[in-house]
């Protein structure tokens, strides 16, 4: 569906209100990125860089020391010296990501609703609060995501418009039972059901009409799905999809990285390749992470504890954790983050030990303070966490890679466009970054598998 074919704010609609086009430029732009700084606890407390060196055209790149030189040896006098040896070097290139939200006005309700007495609530006002919250919503999604796309997955191979999902299986852990596979989907938005494996091709693009207990959704029509498809957000309900091609058009390995692809000893399925090759769109398996294979690679692996089935989350267990991580690569854990479930644990589990800090003084970047700490290390809770871990961050080795940050598109002076030949306006808006790690093994630790 075009922007000249969807609905949008129209004549008619139950928001009414007043709003003027200078206070859209001056106030709202400002007012978005409160937002952003203020809502996400992940982004508060990691780096951003904005450094123009560090992203080259459309990927973000830099050198990694990866090596020790083999030049040294104690040898008995008279004996030869070593061989002379070399430091090793590589560097991580991958893609950055571009992100949008969008709303359409009618000029009638615009001009109807001029004034303040004749209306409850400003229609521009209210679209563009109402996407604030949904760009930070759907932002927050995917920063505990894993730069796939997938918003979830067919768990049992059905033609019907009822499907049966089940959560990514590509984040690490075996147990994922503490949150619905059904949690991260939208009535009323439009989803693309993609065959991974054949390669890449589209199955339906259908709207979500209803969520059906705590795993499965009612599409608008039915869709012939296999088990192990991914479920992608779309753009458009309109017309047929199916080519490869039209995934342009989708969540589809489009979305930024996040921590569940971080936090893993594997490659990612991010459409990203080898040395910044991508592998977007034709059909080939995950090969890197940020440009560098996983395999033989021991600095390209996050410290995971992972067990077959689930169990209890006890102190032995997380400070073991993080000593593997501080054995493996000198990681500084300062910050957990989890599930509320296993935030509840955590609670009773460091009772003896446990300070509350809302009012002290472990405060970290956008003036977020941890709810409990332990060891020295703030645990915060986090409704879009993947269910049964534990996350086990140094945020100095997590940063936010910035070609542009959240904007509305003005560049031509505007942020409001009336659409050829009609009475109606639109506004985009726009972000353009990246998640990833300058040491994914430094990162910190994964606990996975905690019983909720």
């Amino acid at each position: 569906m075009t922007i000249d074919s969807s609905t949008g704010v129209r004549y008619g609609d139950s928001a009414a209100g007043s709003a003027h086009n200078e206070v859209l430029n001056e106030f709202y732009l400002s007012r978005m990125i409160d937002v952003r700084n203020n809502s996400n606890v992940l982004l508060s407390y990691i780096e951003e860089v904005t450094d123009p060196s560090r992203i080259s055209g459309r990927d973000v790149v830099f050198p990694i020391h990866n090596g020790r030189s083999h030049g040294t040896n104690s040898i008995h006098a008279g004996g030869d010296l070593p061989d002379a040896g070399s430091q090793g070097y590589d560097r991580h290139q991958f893609p950055w990501k571009v992100e949008y939200g969008r709303i359409k006005v009618g000029g009638v309700i615009m001009m109807a609703s001029d004034d303040n007495i004749a209306s409850w609530v400003s229609v521009v006002d209210q679209e563009m609060r109402g996407l604030e919250d949904d760009f930070a919503r759907q932002k927050n999604r995917k920063l505990h995501n894993d730069g796939s796309g997938r918003v979830a997955e067919i768990s049992a191979t059905a033609n019907s418009a009822t499907q049966t999902l089940r959560l990514n299986t590509g984040i690490a852990g075996n147990t994922v039972t503490g949150m619905n596979p059904n949690y991260f989907m939208r009535v009323g938005k439009a989803y693309a059901v993609v065959d991974r494996a054949n390669p890449n091709v589209i199955r339906d693009v259908q709207v979500v009409n209803s969520i059906s207990g705590t795993d499965q959704v009612v599409f608008a029509a039915s869709i012939n799905a296999t088990a192990g498809d991914w479920v992608v957000e779309f753009s458009s309900d309109g017309s047929a999809h199916a080519a490869a091609a039209d995934l342009d058009n989708s969540g589809f390995q489009s979305e930024h990285m996040g921590i569940a692809g971080i936090f893993h000893d594997q490659n990612i399925d991010d459409g990203t390749g080898v040395d910044g090759a991508t592998v977007y769109n034709n059909g080939a398996s995950a090969t890197s992470f940020q440009g560098i294979a996983v395999s033989g690679n021991e600095f390209n692996q996050c410290t995971l504890n992972t067990a077959s089935s689930a169990r209890p989350l006890t102190l032995k267990l997380l400070q073991t954790t993080i000593s593997d991580a501080e054995k493996a690569n000198n990681t500084r854990i300062q910050v957990g983050l989890c599930p509320f479930e296993v935030y509840n644990q955590l609670t009773e589990l460091v009772y003896p030990d446990r300070r509350y800090t809302s009012e002290g003084t472990q405060e970290f970047k956008a003036g977020h303070k941890g709810c409990i700490e332990y060891n020295g290390i703030g645990f915060y809770k986090d409704r879009d966490c993947y269910p049964n871990r534990l996350y086990l961050v140094d945020p100095d080795q997590v940063a936010r890679f910035v070609v542009r940050d959240l904007h509305w598109i003005d560049e031509d002076g505007a942020i409001l466009h009336r659409l050829p030949n009609k009475d109606d306006f639109q506004a985009t808006l726009r972000c353009a970054d990246q998640l990833g790690t300058w040491s994914r093994q430094r990162a910190g630790a994964l606990i996975t598998d905690i019983t909720t």
